[in-house]
């Protein structure tokens, strides 16, 4: 933990105009610090749930429940944000967000729960995707996506795009950037979308992390392509 803590701070150093954000975000970290994840069925039961591809989160009983310990946690959170502005909708939606992520189990969010999930939207609470990850697989590599919402990964097609199922390849490229050969852009001609796409293995907690890779969505926007599925965007 120490090591990754070192690490992660080194990062920031090396990319100054993260500070501000990052001590945003530390501040909404301990915030919701005391939130323990409510009860969700057996992840077999979850499994079930989705099969006719309706997400968890969008079932009207789940609804429910996840409004009611948002409202339940949320007078606690704000107490401990008083030195933020919290008139401002963006940072409102930060805050909700993070509350729905600390409610929802990390036993869920694992890739391996949804291997037979196989969409473009999370089974979780239906969000597009915002990062990509390529892992290795057999004598390929397959690619799992990751929710900007809940932060859950799952496994999809390896070629193509995640937003408009585009697969001519000829209306597809990369972007990358020297300094940082761990993340590319994977872009989309068809639809002018951008993916995000962490290429080493491992749960790394810079590069799957969609605040701490903002310079690769400026680097995407230079190039005139839009992003999807971030909580900021709505």
């Amino acid at each position: 933990m120490q090591n990754e803590e070192l690490r992660m701070q080194n990062y920031i150093e090396a990319h100054s105009f993260l500070k501000e954000s990052a001590n945003f975000y530390k501040l909404i970290e301990n915030a919701v610090k005391f939130i323990e994840p409510i009860e969700f069925p057996s992840i077999e039961e979850c499994q079930k749930l989705v099969e006719d591809g309706l997400p968890i989160l969008q079932h009207e009983n789940f609804q429910i429940k996840i409004n009611e310990a948002v409202k339940k946690n949320s007078a606690q959170v704000l107490n401990s944000l008083k030195e933020i502005n919290l008139q401002n909708e963006t940072i409102e939606r930060i805050i909700k967000q993070t509350i729905i992520e600390k409610l929802i189990p990390n036993e869920l969010k694992i890739s391996d729960v949804w291997d037979k999930w196989l969409k473009n939207y999370c089974p979780i609470c239906g969000r597009k995707p915002v990062l990509a990850q390529l892992r290795k697989q057999n004598e390929g590599r397959a690619r799992y996506l990751k929710c900007g919402g809940c932060s859950t990964m799952w496994r999809w097609n390896r070629l193509g795009c995640v937003y408009c199922d585009n697969e001519d390849l000829y209306k597809m490229h990369i972007l990358e950037s020297a300094e940082e050969p761990q993340m590319r852009i994977d872009v989309c001609d068809e639809c002018k979308s951008y993916l995000k796409t962490y290429n080493e293995e491992g749960d790394e907690k810079i590069y799957l992390n969609d605040w701490l890779t903002i310079h690769f969505d400026l680097l995407a926007e230079e190039e005139n392509f839009h992003k999807v599925g971030s909580i900021l965007l709505e």
